[in-house]
């Protein structure tokens, strides 16, 4: 793929974040419209791209091996963070152990893959997927929770009932079942989901715009660069340590792009509920998503 065609695309998607931004600056968005864009895509646009991108996932031992991977990832990040914010109060430590693991895949990964890369690196993206909202919401949530309270447990029954109202998610077991069992959705079908999903990536990209808060205090400033900096050189090393893998290069590609140093865009949501009422989370949703597109960018034009 030539370099030129990605800087392109690339510079479309941060104009599109820019767009958003400064449409909200300007009062024709307000900041609550996120909530029925993330709708739209999350219920509506995400599924059908998933839909017609990745008609069948394939189950070998690579894709299960990147979703093992990932749900081991979410744990040793969670415990590094806790460690590095364990002089800090209950609440931003559990904060920060939410900002600090966690992959965007659908909001950030997904638009490369789908836009740039192979049906079959998105169908390792899916799986990578899965073990984040196993690894993440399952434990990384209820385990900051309890960090933050002291009273939080993890509970098979909540994840399952989190899951279970997850459209991205069921559409991953209506994936997975088709595949099982061998079946293909008609191409009649696949047309309309195509031309539903063809509105995902500028959505998400305007929603990200849309999203972006700024204001931060001073005695934040210290914590939002200790979280973006070592994300940001985990995802460095780990990128580099995919690239010596003996993997085959559709997966190299797949693991690079999920690793990228996004944030979760529902993480704002849960650090509100564990009584972190302070700009941070916003603030560290809005640099790590600027900086994943951008990340993102780059990882491809090496891998791509």
């Amino acid at each position: 793929m030539k370099m030129g065609t990605i800087l392109v695309k690339s510079a479309t998607f941060l104009l599109i974040v820019a767009l958003g931004y400064g449409l909200k600056c300007k009062g024709f968005f307000k900041k609550e419209d996120k909530d029925l864009l993330s709708k739209i895509v999350s219920r509506i646009t995400l599924p059908c791209m998933i839909l017609t991108s990745v008609q069948n996932l394939y189950f070998d031992l690579i894709p299960l091996m990147m979703m093992a991977a990932c749900i081991v990832l979410n744990i040793a990040l969670l415990l590094f963070c806790r460690i590095l914010f364990r002089s800090h109060t209950p609440i931003e430590r559990g904060s920060a152990m939410i900002a600090m693991s966690g992959f965007n895949v659908a909001n950030v990964t997904f638009p490369f893959v789908s836009t740039f890369l192979s049906p079959l690196c998105m169908s390792y993206a899916v799986m990578f997927d899965i073990g984040n909202s196993l690894g993440w919401l399952g434990l990384g949530v209820s385990w900051a929770n309890q960090e933050a309270t002291g009273s939080g447990r993890f509970s098979l029954k909540a994840l399952l009932g989190f899951l279970m109202k997850s459209i991205p998610f069921l559409t991953y077991l209506f994936i997975i079942l088709m595949g099982i069992f061998g079946l293909h959705l008609p191409k009649e079908v696949l047309t309309i989901t195509g031309t539903i999903g063809n509105a995902n990536t500028f959505l998400v990209m305007l929603m990200i715009g849309i999203m972006l808060e700024l204001n931060i205090s001073k005695n934040q400033r210290k914590d939002v660069m200790t979280i973006v900096g070592i994300r940001t050189a985990i995802s460095v090393m780990l990128i580099a340590l995919v690239l010596l893998l003996p993997l085959p290069h559709t997966a190299k590609q797949a693991l690079c792009m999920c690793l990228v140093p996004a944030i979760p865009s529902i993480a704002t949501v849960f650090s509100k509920e564990l009584g972190d009422d302070s700009s941070l989370p916003a603030v560290l949703n809005s640099i790590s998503l600027v900086l994943g597109i951008v990340f993102s960018a780059l990882v491809l034009m090496i891998i791509a």
